[in-house]
């Protein structure tokens, strides 16, 4: 028999899921939700300054070769990144190529380009150099816990 005292947060825990607005929101309703809060926050940091977020490269999960788990926390999985399967036709390398379009590359610059970083992707020939942090599937699947991720 649970303790009274897990089953009153049982009890809160349920009407705070039963009085929740977003309670069976669709993705596209939940991103534009986390766009909302994020604008919000940006107006208080220059952590999630846009322009500053563009000059990394974009790569498609598609495009990505994971293998082991290095990591899980709350929110997320992180996973390491052993190759970078470029498309030149995703939506990634579309916006790369009208970004970089009719312009010169200085060398620190083409460092943050995804074929820079896809020839990169393991020192030595073998040992990964980039790790992935991405959503784990019980935030897809809990509307709360998806914001907060």
């Amino acid at each position: 028999m649970p303790s009274s005292a897990a089953l009153k947060a049982y009890k809160e825990r349920e009407a705070v899921f039963n009085d929740d607005p977003l309670r069976g929101a669709e993705i596209p309703v939940l991103l534009d939700t986390a766009k909302e809060i994020i604008k919000k926050y940006s107006e208080r940091t220059n952590c999630f300054d846009e322009e500053r977020e563009q000059i990394f490269p974009r790569f498609e999960r598609k495009e990505l070769q994971l293998s082991r788990v290095l990591g899980r926390g709350g929110f997320c999985v992180v996973n390491e990144v052993k190759g970078i399967k470029l498309d030149s036709g995703s939506a990634a390398a579309k916006d790369e190529a009208a970004r970089n379009k009719d312009k010169e590359l200085s060398q620190y610059e083409e460092a943050f380009t995804r074929d820079f970083v896809a020839t990169r992707s393991l020192r030595s020939g073998k040992d990964a150099r980039y790790a992935i942090k991405k959503l784990s599937d019980a935030c897809h699947n809990d509307n709360h816990l998806f914001l907060k991720g």
